[in-house]
């Protein structure tokens, strides 16, 4: 790719394209456009990661997301991947309904990454191993020696991809339900020492 890489915290004013670029990520077809890696459409039973950009603009605005832009001579800058970094409480992790009440009684937290996305057409280039560094590199800057994720078990072409980027099994999965009635089960996936690199 004759272009160059730019990564920056995300603001709101990017949630019409973190939202498209998430949408077509998450909801391509398996062995389409870039191979579409990041395709859930499988597990999800839909094309949409995200079902409203508000979904997208309530994340920018936590200041959690990452974006990388890719600047070229042949087009105008534009965003073409995408990195969540949050923190959620270590006892209760993306657990659904659980009460502020029992999220202030638990003051510990761990760092999570999420939302990893790059658009089809820019996938096979690298962008999703610079996205996890800078990921990284932001989890440190916040204090933590561990990342964490969660992804779908049957997707070994992306475990292997963390795999090799150093995380492993945390021997504990998530279970989630969509608006839809879909119950989900996650793996999660953790990499320990980030201090050290």
């Amino acid at each position: 790719m004759e272009a160059s890489v730019i990564i920056r915290e995300g603001t709101e004013s990017d949630a019409d394209a973190v939202f498209e670029l998430v949408n077509a990520a998450y909801g391509a077809n398996e062995g389409g456009e870039g191979n579409a890696w990041t395709s859930e459409r499988a597990q999800l039973g839909t094309v949409q990661r995200l079902r409203e950009r508000e979904e997208a603009a309530r994340e920018l605005r936590a200041g959690d997301m990452l974006v990388a832009i890719v600047n070229s001579a042949a087009v105008e800058p534009r965003i073409v991947g995408c990195v969540r970094v949050f923190e959620v409480s270590k006892r209760h992790g993306q657990k659904q309904n659980v009460s502020q009440d029992d999220l202030s009684k638990d003051d510990e937290k761990q760092c999570r990454v999420g939302m990893l996305a790059v658009l089809p057409s820019h996938q096979q280039h690298g962008l999703g191993k610079v996205l996890m560094h800078s990921a990284e590199r932001e989890a440190r800057r916040r204090g933590y020696t561990e990342l964490w994720l969660r992804m779908f078990p049957e997707r070994k072409q992306l475990q292997d991809f963390y795999q090799r980027r150093g995380y492993v099994s945390a021997g504990e999965v998530e279970h989630w339900i969509t608006p839809e009635g879909k119950q989900l089960v996650f793996e999660l996936m953790v990499k320990r020492n980030l201090a050290e690199e």
